[in-house]
C-alpha cells in the first residue's frame, strides 16, 4: 500500500535524522574542552585587635598568639584564593565570606544551637585568563558573638561551649565550597586562632558546552531508541491487520468525503441490483448520479459498497477469499 510505504519511509527517515543529530552533538562534546586541570590555593591573614587598655601599647596582635578575650574587639581577616589552569581558561564563579555560630552541651559536646550569617555581599568574579585571584576582607566583632552565647547561657540557664567558623565561600556551577576557613572558640578567657586552608589541590573543571552538548546527544539517542521502539510495536501489531482489512481501511480513508457508513443491510424492494466489477467503476457511478457511496460492514469477511439510484442498485461486495487490489 502506498500510505504504509510512505509512512515507514518519513519514520525511517526521522529515526535516522535523530541518530545522525545524536551522533553529532556526541562528536561537538568531545571537541568542546571537556574539562580543565587547575590548582587551586588559598590563604588566610588576620590581626586580633584589642580594645583600649594598660598593656598592650600595640593594639592589633599579629598571628600565632593567644589572645584574652576580655578585652578582644574585633579580628580583622583577609582570605585569598587563587587558581591556576594549564591554559587560558573561561571562569565564571561567585564568592563571599560566611559565619557560622555552634553552641553545644558541655557535658557531652553535642550541638544544641547553631547559626550561620552571610558576612559580605556576593561578587562575580569571571576570567578567561589562566591565573585567577579573588581576596575578600571582613572584621568580626568578636564581642557580639560572646554576647549572643551570654544571652543564650542566661536565658536557659545551661553551661555551654561555643565556636565560631568564618569561611570563604566559592560557588560555582550551582554548588558552594569553603576554600579557606578561620576557626576560634567563644566563652573562653584566652583564645586562639586555627586556620584551614588549601595548600595547592589539584581539581578538574568540567565545561558548560561540553555538558549541553552530552545533555543533548544523550536525549536524542534516548528519544531515537523509543521512536525505533514504538516503531517496531506498531509494525509488529500491523502484521496482525491482514491485506484485505488494510484495502477496507485504504478505501474508507481514501473516499471519506463520498462514503457513509451504516449499519446492518440496506432494504432494497423492487430495485434492479447491479453488480460493479470494482471499486472506482462504483466511484464513476456515484460521480455521475451524485449519490452516496453507502457502506456496510457485513461481517469480518464481507464488505458491501452501494449507490442507490431511483431504480437501480449499483453494489460493490469485497469478500476475503476473492479480494483485489483495485
Amino acid at each position: 500500500m502506498k500510505k504504509t510505504k510512505y509512512y515507514y519511509l518519513i519514520c525511517g527517515i526521522i529515526g535516522v535524522l535523530l541518530l545522525v543529530m545524536g551522533i553529532v552533538f556526541n562528536y561537538k562534546s568531545h571537541n568542546s574542552g571537556k574539562s580543565a586541570l587547575f590548582i587551586e590555593k588559598s590563604s588566610i591573614d588576620y590581626s586580633v585587635c584589642f580594645e583600649e587598655n594598660d598593656f598592650y601599647k600595640d593594639l592589633c596582635q599579629s598571628e600565632n598568639k593567644e589572645y584574652l578575650s576580655s578585652i578582644t574587639n574585633d579580628i580583622r581577616v583577609t582570605f585569598d584564593y587563587n587558581r591556576i589552569y594549564e591554559k587560558a581558561t573561561k571562569s565564571d564563579y561567585d564568592y563571599y565570606v560566611g559565619s557560622r555560630l555552634s553552641i553545644s552541651y558541655k557535658n557531652n559536646n553535642r550541638e544544641i544551637y547553631e547559626e550561620e550569617k552571610v558576612l559580605t555581599d556576593s561578587i562575580n568574579y569571571r576570567s578567561d585568563k589562566e591565573v585567577n585571584n579573588v581576596q575578600a576582607n571582613v572584621a568580626i566583632n568578636y564581642s557580639d558573638y560572646n554576647k549572643i552565647v551570654d544571652d543564650y547561657n542566661q536565658k536557659y540557664a545551661i553551661s555551654t561551649g561555643a565556636n565560631l567558623e568564618v569561611f570563604l565561600i566559592v560557588k560555582e556551577d550551582g554548588e558552594e565550597r569553603r576554600v579557606a576557613s578561620i576557626s576560634l572558640p567563644l566563652q573562653e578567657q584566652t583564645f586562639s586562632v586555627s586556620k584551614t586552608i588549601l595548600e595547592g589541590n589539584v581539581e578538574e573543571k568540567v565545561d558548560n558546552v561540553y555538558k549541553n552538548y552530552m545533555f543533548i546527544s544523550f536525549f536524542l539517542f534516548i528519544l531515537d531508541i523509543i521512536f525505533i521502539a514504538v516503531l517496531v510495536v506498531r509494525t509488529y501489531k500491523n502484521k496482525d491487520i491482514d491485506e484485505f482489512e488494510l484495502e477496507v481501511r485504504r478505501l474508507l480513508t481514501e473516499y471519506d468525503r463520498v462514503i457513509v457508513e451504516t449499519k446492518g443491510e440496506q432494504v432494497i424492494e423492487e430495485k434492479q441490483i447491479t453488480d460493479v466489477n470494482n471499486f472506482l467503476e462504483l466511484v464513476d457511478v456515484r460521480d455521475t448520479i451524485e449519490k452516496p457511496i453507502l457502506y456496510t460492514r457485513d461481517s469480518d469477511d464481507k464488505r458491501t459498497f452501494v449507490v442507490i439510484d431511483e431504480d437501480i442498485v449499483y453494489r460493490y461486495q469485497m469478500i476475503k477469499t476473492n479480494n483485489k487490489e483495485v
